[in-house]
């Protein structure tokens, strides 16, 4: 893990520096690693994207396609590996099938409205954010996301009550915070 870390925050220096052929390098090193395998593809999938190399998302993606018997929750981190390829409409039917596994699953139902607010269904988005319940695990992070959404859709009065009654119920964290204040 420590190693990962570093490669990370390597990659990231390296990115930022504009020496984005060095970043994927120093990730793709990375990758021998099973154990930290997800969390270097999470980083090194979007460069690849931005750089237009689809061919080598196709075989990173291919690499961890959800084809064996997985629990709902590595569906869920597969899943956001499509999202981060741009690959909303793959993202949604992984979430849609983690959700099937593990009915419960908050982060599935997150998958899916992510999945559903990059395509622009935003109404979807939301309405499966509503299905997740106070008291849920993850209802705070489904609410910040409504907020967003309605925020992006123009519905300004009903995001801002949303976040003013987040804010209220975690006035230890920021973001609600901040979603009020950019609406």
């Amino acid at each position: 893990p420590a190693r990962t870390a570093a490669r990370l925050r390597l990659a990231d220096l390296q990115d930022a520096a504009g020496n984005e052929a060095a970043a994927i390098s120093t990730l793709r090193a990375g990758l021998e690693f099973v154990e930290d395998r997800m969390a270097v593809l999470e980083r090194l999938l979007p460069l690849l994207v931005r750089g237009g190399r689809e061919r080598e998302v196709g075989t990173l993606l291919d690499s961890v396609a959800p084809a064996g018997p997985h629990d709902g929750d590595a569906l869920v981190n597969v899943g956001y590996l499509y999202l981060s390829a741009r690959r909303p409409q793959r993202a949604e039917a992984v979430g849609r099938e983690a959700r099937e596994r593990e009915p419960s699953s908050p982060r599935a139902t997150l998958l899916v409205a992510d999945a559903l607010a990059a395509r622009g269904e935003r109404d979807e988005a939301l309405a499966e954010l509503g299905g997740i319940g106070p008291g849920a695990p993850r209802f705070v992070d489904a609410q910040l996301r409504a907020v967003a959404l309605l925020r992006d859709a123009g519905r300004l009065d009903e995001a801002l009550v949303l976040a003013r009654r987040l804010a209220k119920d975690q006035p230890s964290l920021a973001a609600p915070f901040e979603l009020a204040a950019t609406c």
